[in-house]
């Protein structure tokens, strides 16, 4: 019988996913924006595989990149790769994004470097020899200065974030030194990129899987809402009638705010939601948007109006966003926060996040480092025991 893989690469800025054999990987769809990713993800599978005639039955295993690449992409890519695998009892096998860009650049044989942009003028750089059967690693994924010299063969293929592809996963599924089984998919995470002191420092204890966004986010909260003060109005879901004076909010609470379309674009993404808090006077005062994909919960944005601060509302839209993730039955939770910020990051501290690595550079307008921070989601009731 033949053996049909599903393969996904969601490193990159363009995620791609191909169905077929390691021999013929047939077709391959590439997702323009990776805003897209986790609307269109499980679509695409079903066109893929109809045009294959098969169903997710004849799947004999699931070939998925492991970074390095960005937050968002990684984390929706896996989480609905190990989700089939789960359900489905499939193996999965994971290879670097490097690996396959590389094998696309050498096209079957030869040498080929592999380069992907790392910002703040640094590269995640890998080198691979390909032969008919198998692939050896000449430098192994790691981050290096753009332009650093390299001891390569000469006259090797050169690749870059362009050539990262499903179908070349699909073409390692053969090869000696390609794509390996993971002995145990539920535990594994990828390589999402700058590991930082503190997530390697956290990991070796035992703590949360790491992960994040890499869209704009701008989950803070400017000021000290810390007081303890309850509004009188509840928290509740946030329309699209509200999203003029969400926009206005958003301009004087940043300094690098998203547009009012992107709060579009986000609310109209099944796995996006959002909540409101009105003040006193019955306007807007607050909104977080949040999403949840595969059991994990995202923070997006949370603000409050400068005006309306200092009387709890932060902490209402915060309740409020965990509560739901807790009713959507999701175990963990993950923002980014400005360095700076510190009664954000104060405000999330006290319902348990805990900093679990550094994104460098990150946000802009100033240009400043995120922190990423994560949460393990328990009910109600086990925290009160």
């Amino acid at each position: 019988m033949t053996e049909l893989y599903l393969a996904l690469d969601t490193a990159t800025d363009v995620p791609s996913l191909a169905l077929g054999t390691a021999e013929a990987p047939g077709g391959e769809v590439r997702i323009p924006s990776r805003r897209d990713l986790s609307r269109e993800i499980e679509h695409v599978v079903g066109r893929l595989l109809a045009a294959h005639g098969a169903d997710v039955g004849d799947l004999t295993g699931v070939v998925v990149a492991d970074g390095p690449g960005s937050f968002t992409g990684l984390r929706i890519g896996i989480a609905f790769a190990k989700g089939l695998c789960r359900a489905r009892s499939l193996p999965l096998l994971t290879a670097s994004s490097l690996l396959g860009a590389a094998r696309a650049a050498a096209r079957g044989s030869g040498v080929a470097l592999a380069e992907y942009d790392a910002l703040r003028g640094d590269v995640y750089r890998a080198a691979y020899r390909f032969t008919p059967g198998s692939v050896e690693v000449l430098l192994p994924p790691a981050l290096a200065r753009a332009g650093s010299p390299i001891s390569l063969p000469p006259g090797y293929a050169c690749a870059t974030a362009e050539h990262a592809s499903a179908a070349s996963l699909l073409r390692l599924a053969h090869l000696s030194g390609g794509p390996q089984a993971l002995a145990d998919p539920a535990a594994w995470e990828p390589t999402y990129g700058r590991p930082a002191e503190a997530e390697a420092r956290y990991r070796a204890r035992g703590g949360l899987r790491v992960g994040g966004a890499d869209a704009q986010t701008t989950a803070s909260v400017s000021g000290n809402d810390s007081s303890g003060a309850r509004p009188r109005m509840a928290a509740r879901p946030l329309l699209p009638a509200d999203l003029d004076r969400v926009a206005a909010i958003e301009r004087v609470a940043f300094t690098d705010p998203w547009s009012r379309r992107s709060f579009e674009e986000l609310l109209d993404q099944p796995q996006v939601h959002g909540v409101a808090v009105d003040g006193d006077d019955g306007a807007l005062a607050g909104y977080a948007l949040f999403s949840i994909v595969a059991g994990e919960g995202e923070i997006l944005n949370l603000a409050v109006d400068p005006a309306a601060r200092r009387r709890g509302l932060a902490s209402r839209l915060l309740d409020t966003v965990l509560d739901r993730m807790r009713e959507a039955r999701t175990t963990s939770v993950f923002l980014e926060v400005r360095q700076s910020n510190l009664a954000a990051i104060r405000l999330y501290a006290g319902v348990g996040f805990r900093s679990v690595s550094l994104r460098r550079a990150y946000y802009r307008n100033p240009t400043e480092h995120a922190v990423t921070m994560a949460l393990e989601l328990t009910s109600k009731a086990a925290r009160k025991g």
